[in-house]
C-alpha cells in the first residue's frame, strides 16, 4: 500500500458548532446489554473541509437521550411521542456541536455534544457549507450574464 507518511494524525475540528447533514441512521442493540441504540452518521463541514462523525445514542443513558432530544428538535421530530421514526432523519441538515474525545489507545476523535436546527448555531448556511467557494455561483458574475452561451 502506498501512502503519505506525513499523514499520521487525524484532522480534528476544534470544539464548537458546525453545519452538518445526517447521512445515515441505523437502529440496533448494544452488544453488551442488548439495549436499543441509534447510530447517526454525519458529514460535518468546516469551511471547505468536511469530516465524517458517528454518534452513538443509547436509549437508557440520560446524557445520550438529552442529545437525542436535541437531534429530534433539529430535524422536526416529536421526541415527546416516545417512538420516533429515525429513518426520517436521513439527509436532514443540522447544526452539530463537536468536542474532542482524547484516547491514548485509539487516538483522539471528534464526538457529538449536541444538535440544533440548521443555521441557528453556525454562521455558514448548511446548503453551501460543504461546497468549495469556487463552486458557489455569484449571481452578479458577468460571465453568467453573457449572451454567447452555446446552448
Amino acid at each position: 500500500m502506498k501512502y503519505d507518511p506525513k499523514i499520521t494524525e487525524a484532522d480534528l475540528f476544534p470544539e464548537g458548532w458546525y453545519p452538518g447533514i445526517v447521512n445515515a441512521v441505523n437502529e440496533r442493540l448494544t452488544k453488551k446489554d442488548r439495549v436499543p441504540m441509534t447510530v447517526v452518521d454525519l458529514k460535518v463541514y468546516n469551511g471547505g473541509a468536511s469530516q465524517d462523525v458517528t454518534d452513538y445514542i443509547v436509549s437508557n443513558l440520560n446524557r445520550h437521550m438529552v442529545r437525542f432530544r436535541a437531534l429530534c428538535a433539529a430535524v422536526g421530530a416529536d421526541f415527546g411521542s416516545g417512538d420516533v421514526d429515525t429513518m426520517k432523519f436521513m439527509n436532514k441538515d443540522v447544526d452539530v456541536r463537536l468536542g474532542i474525545q482524547h484516547d491514548d489507545e485509539w487516538g483522539d476523535k471528534n464526538v457529538v455534544y449536541s444538535y440544533a436546527k440548521p443555521g441557528t448555531k453556525t454562521a455558514t448556511p448548511p446548503a453551501t457549507a460543504g461546497i468549495p467557494p469556487e463552486i458557489v455561483f455569484d449571481e452578479n458574475d458577468p460571465a453568467l450574464k453573457a449572451d454567447d452561451i452555446p446552448f
